[in-house]
């Protein structure tokens, strides 16, 4: 699988309990499974040889988890990141940082890092009997020592890098007396002229890499790597999500791996200086996660956010970088605003621009934006909680997500390669083990509106609305748990939605605003089931006609309590617009309908494209695509223009202006220069 970015890798071990055997990762799910626990990222492998203990470690250092190593033979015994598994960035330049605790020196040169390039040593790190730091070459040659001696009985860090290179090889390194300072007590750094073996760094092992001096006892914490520079002392953010918003604040939900108290500090301005306020503090929980719920703030405004993280007997400190989210516009208010909607991310699609669409995304900086499903295609089949959250994290830190998570995240919506399709991509059903999983994941990691789901604990499905100055959202979920088989035959028994769900339904659609805007991650329009083999698309909801069509029918039966209804989807490869006569005319009702997918895809997956009134997909090749959708609210009339985005080539391929009444009355939907 192709890879975008690689994180920060860091373990530090904040899920073990006192005198536990420190795992690595196992079983059929290699890489997931290294996610989804408060430990960060699970080594991908742990050697412990005979003789030999690493084990968690809660009693040295109150607050914190170590991980401790116990020598009694020679053989190595070690964690490490390895690019079979996490490591998927083997880089020829590499940083690392581990904390330590040494009671006393050892007895001779103890290698406590090392780094290497197919099995064989480009350079490591020791501690010397003295209690100076060095670094090593393939050789076992001493580079650079330190005249500093490390602090015993007390934590303390190192940092550096190791450039692999048969000539022009480096190393640095950054001895931290003061465990959680940002100035180092001492720094050495190479000529760049050395053997480090030459080649991708591909293991990075933390411990005694490849020997041990019997009879030492010493412990490590916060074991990292990474591609992209020095780490630094504080909690690494693998992800900050800012989403959720209401008039009145959002929701800010991290993953501060070796966070231990934590903040969160907003502000009016990036910089983190103006109108500033504060959340109280929280402990990540047992997946390493912390949740902000900021209150008080004002409508229809930007506000930015960072964690703030307080080590263990040390002064408060900023962590990650720093997110946004854009509070909604009071409900009832006249307020025009822009929405990005998108959905579909591929990673497998590397070339041309991998990020392009995202990035614009980010760039346009919309008012509200809307994730419509397949955030990966991962089609996450594991039936408990660690693995399902591990796959989300998986998506997050390694398709490219983190940025738009953090600077451009709204409300999202699973689709089935993030929820319910099996690993073939032939089942879109949520009548399996694996979606309850599914649905309590979700809300572990991503802010959610109000559910609609009030009934059920835990929920069934994730349905929710919000409302945005004078229109109201309806985000349907049919990844739920009460939908029926698509195979079944197609009758009044069958539902996509479940009972609880199209009743919430129907109840948002008579709400008073004058404009709603129904989202579903799937497509909405067309009467054919495609006959495609082995993989049927059963998951439409043109294989629920009977309920869409009691849904349209609701749907004319109240126009007076519904007034105005359009329609945004994701799931087809391809940007498209339907006036609401050609939603109408292909049993959609008398609706406009808008798609907006997909942002790293090709555009292959086009069914059914005759039920809009123009689409484009650039002929089945690589699209980065997503909707810019403006609400312009006059007092009279709310005025949507959709643009299907090609971000590759900075222009609208589709566009549609729907222009909806007010005072609509008992008129259906429509509209009036619908296509132009």
């Amino acid at each position: 699988m192709a890879i975008d970015t690689q994180p920060v890798l860091v373990e530090c071990f904040a899920a073990g309990s006192n005198g536990a055997t420190v795992p690595a990762t196992s079983g059929a799910n290699f890489g997931i499974s290294s996610l989804g626990t408060a430990d960060g990222m699970l080594f991908d492998a742990v050697t412990i040889s005979a003789g030999q203990a690493m084990t968690y470690d809660t009693a040295t250092v109150p607050g914190l988890t170590l991980c401790k190593i116990v020598t009694t033979g020679t053989g190595s015994v070690f964690g490490m990141y390895d690019s079979a598994g996490l490591l998927t960035n083997a880089a020829a330049t590499q940083w690392f940082r581990l904390w330590l605790y040494w009671p006393s020196n050892p007895s001779a040169a103890q290698q406590v890092h090392a780094m290497l390039v197919s099995g064989t040593r480009a350079a490591d790190v020791v501690i010397n009997s003295n209690g100076t730091v060095s670094v090593r070459n393939a050789a076992g040659t001493v580079i650079v020592t330190t005249t500093t001696t490390i602090p015993l009985g007390a934590l303390f860090r190192i940092e550096g890098y190791i450039t692999s290179s048969a000539t022009v090889g480096q190393v640095e390194l950054k001895l931290y007396t003061s465990p959680w300072s940002a100035t180092a007590a001492e720094t050495q750094t190479s000529a760049a002229n050395l053997n480090t073996t030459g080649g991708a760094l591909n293991q990075v092992r933390f411990g005694a890499a490849t020997a041990a001096t019997a009879g030492l006892t010493w412990d490590q914490w916060g074991c990292a790597v990474s591609v992209s520079g020095y780490i630094g002392p504080g909690a690494v953010v693998q992800q900050m999500i800012c989403g959720g918003p209401a008039s009145s604040g959002f929701t800010v939900i991290s993953k501060p791996v070796g966070g231990t108290s934590l903040r969160l500090k907003v502000a009016t301005d990036a910089g983190l200086t103006q109108n500033v306020t504060f959340v109280s503090a929280v402990t990540p929980d047992t997946y390493g996660y912390t949740r902000h719920v900021v209150t008080g703030l004002n409508p229809f405004t930007r506000y930015y956010c960072q964690l703030l993280d307080t080590p263990p007997g040390q002064s408060e400190m900023a962590a990650g970088s720093v997110g946004t989210c854009k509070t909604l516009a009071a409900a009832g208010s006249i307020q025009s605003f822009a929405l990005a909607v998108a959905s579909c991310i591929n990673n497998a699609d590397e070339t041309p621009g991998p990020d392009t669409a995202l990035n614009d995304w980010i760039a346009w900086g919309a008012d509200l934006n809307v994730f419509t499903g397949d955030y990966g295609y991962q089609n996450p089949t594991f039936t408990d909680q660690p693995d399902q959250i591990g796959a989300f994290e998986y998506m997050t830190w390694f398709y490219g997500m983190e940025p738009i998570t953090r600077q451009a995240w709204g409300f999202y919506c699973r689709s089935n390669h993030d929820s319910t399709t099996t690993a073939g991509g032939v089942n879109d059903d949520s009548d399996n083990t694996w979606t309850a999983a599914n649905l309590v994941a979700v809300q572990e990691i991503f802010p959610q509106g109000t559910l609609g789901d009030q009934s059920n604990s835990p929920v069934h499905s994730l349905c929710q609305s919000w409302v945005q100055g004078r229109v109201r959202f309806i985000l349907l979920d049919i990844r739920n748990v009460d939908r029926s088989p698509g195979a079944n035959t197609d009758n009044g028994s069958k539902t996509m939605l479940g009972a609880t769900q199209l009743a919430w339904l129907y109840s948002q659609l008579q709400m008073p605003e004058p404009l709603k805007v129904i989202i579903t991650d799937t497509q909405w329009l067309g009467t054919t089931v495609p006959s495609l083999g082995a993989d049927p698309e059963l998951g439409k909801w043109w294989s629920y006609q009977t309920e869409r069509a009691a849904i349209v029918s609701q749907m004319i039966a109240s126009w007076s309590k519904m007034r105005n209804v359009c329609l945004i989807h994701g799931d087809f490869h391809g940007v498209a617009v339907a006036t609401a006569a050609q939603s109408a005319a292909n049993a959609g009702g008398q609706m406009p309908v808008y798609c907006a997918a997909p942002m790293r895809q090709t555009g292959a997956a086009t069914i059914n494209p005759g039920t809009f009134t123009s689409y484009y997909n650039n002929s089945g090749g690589e699209c980065r695509f997503y909707g810019r959708v403006t609400f312009t609210d006059n007092g009279s009339n709310i005025t949507v223009q959709y643009q299907g985005w090609d971000a590759t080539n900075s222009v609208a391929q589709v566009t549609q202006t729907d222009v909806f009444p007010v005072n609509a009355g008992n008129l259906p939907a429509r509209g009036l220069m619908g296509g132009m």
